[in-house]
């Protein structure tokens, strides 16, 4: 049984937007912003961000889902919207690749399955261990023309990220040796390993790729 795991810097950049917009409208509402002396260029900007973190939470909530694989079956499980697909891939003959982009031009991969009235659609946008989730039904995955696509166009991107991420551990590590440290560096600490730890896998894989 397989079980997908969500991408890592999907997930990260969410909570990054969430926390910072969920902060600022918890903050303007216990200090009664909206109803006090501040300019009124303010209150829209609060009420503009409020209404992203807003529509940002319900976007998850509706998107969020349990991808389980057992065997053949890939069940898609939504449960904030009480809904569930089961799509048997030994049954099905529709099965299409694709690649999009998102994120300032980002490749990604996605596997596309239809059965009857369901369909699921399985993408590495969504899921870290999409390689793994979708290597049941494609042997050759390496060997793929959307993987190969993709490791083209995010390869040097990979490197970009790898000097920078690489870059900041040096200094956090430093930083936290001479000096006491506090729970917001360490929180920092290992949220820049696990984004450099992301990007060393892709790496690899993209290299494999080409």
């Amino acid at each position: 049984m397989k079980i997908g795991l969500y991408n890592i810097f999907t997930t990260f950049w969410f909570l990054i937007i969430l926390l910072g917009s969920g902060t600022l409208t918890y903050l303007s509402f216990s200090k009664n912003l909206y109803s006090g002396d501040a300019i009124l260029t303010v209150k829209i900007v609060i009420a503009v961000i409020s209404l992203i973190f807003i529509c940002i939470l319900f976007y998850l909530l509706y998107k969020f889902r349990i991808l389980i694989i057992n065997k053949n079956l890939f069940i898609s499980i939504h449960p904030f919207i009480f809904k569930i697909n089961k799509i048997d891939i030994s049954k099905t003959k529709s099965l299409k690749w694709k690649n999009f982009s998102a994120f300032k031009g980002t490749i990604y991969r996605s596997v596309e399955l239809r059965q009857g009235k369901y369909k699921i659609e399985v993408s590495d946008l969504e899921f870290e261990n999409f390689d793994h989730l979708v290597s049941s039904f494609n042997g050759q995955l390496n060997k793929n023309k959307a993987t190969i696509e993709q490791a083209k166009s995010n390869y040097s991107m990979m490197i970009f990220n790898l000097i920078i991420l690489s870059c900041f551990f040096v200094f956090l590590l430093i930083n936290t040796t001479f000096k006491d440290i506090n729970i917001a560096e360490v929180i920092f600490f290992f949220i820049n390993l696990i984004l450099l730890f992301a990007t060393i896998k892709r790496i690899l894989n993209y290299r494999k790729a080409l």
